[in-house]
């Protein structure tokens, strides 16, 4: 049997909630397809589900070593940093994710949610700007919406530091 089909079983064990029976079925794909960067991308998806982060990390790390363009990998590791409350490597990974798809509005909607916590408003406005823009021309109205909540969660934090560094 073939990684892909290892894979497909993983997928629907995970779209059932199984997710040991997903991981294990996702680590027989690996055995059969080691090469393939989705399998490692899925695998670092599913201890992110279960928050066992650093098991994630390794895996997005080697879907990279295979395919260093990979730009969902990159964005997931912003994810997981920003949970992690690691703001600046956040930001760093999120903008690798841009830098090789400029047109990823959800890269933009997340590292602006990540300068708004370091206190860099002026880039976290301009980043929702133009995630925001980015989702309206993709017909992405579920981004667009949280862009205009992300305009008033900025508004309101520099508000609030601006008081309290008065």
């Amino acid at each position: 049997m073939s990684g892909e089909f290892f894979y497909n079983l993983a997928v629907e064990e995970g779209a059932r909630g199984n997710l040991s029976t997903a991981i294990n079925y996702m680590y027989a794909a690996i055995e059969r397809e080691s090469e393939n960067p989705l399998f490692y991308f899925e695998l670092g998806n599913m201890y992110l589900a279960s928050r066992h982060y650093s098991i994630a990390i390794k895996n997005y790390y080697q879907a990279l070593s295979i395919n260093p363009s990979y730009e969902a990998v990159y964005y997931n590791l912003g994810y997981v940093h920003t949970d992690l409350g690691e703001h600046e490597k956040a930001i760093e990974f999120f903008s690798q994710a841009i830098n090789i798809k400029p047109d990823l509005a959800d890269a933009y909607l997340s590292r602006s949610i990540n300068y708004r916590i370091i206190a860099n408003f002026q880039a976290a406005i301009d980043d929702v700007d133009t995630g925001e823009k980015l989702a309206l021309a993709q017909s992405n109205l579920s981004s667009a919406k949280k862009a205009q909540g992300l305009k008033d969660d900025i508004f309101f934090s520099k508000i609030r530091y601006e008081l309290n560094n008065y």
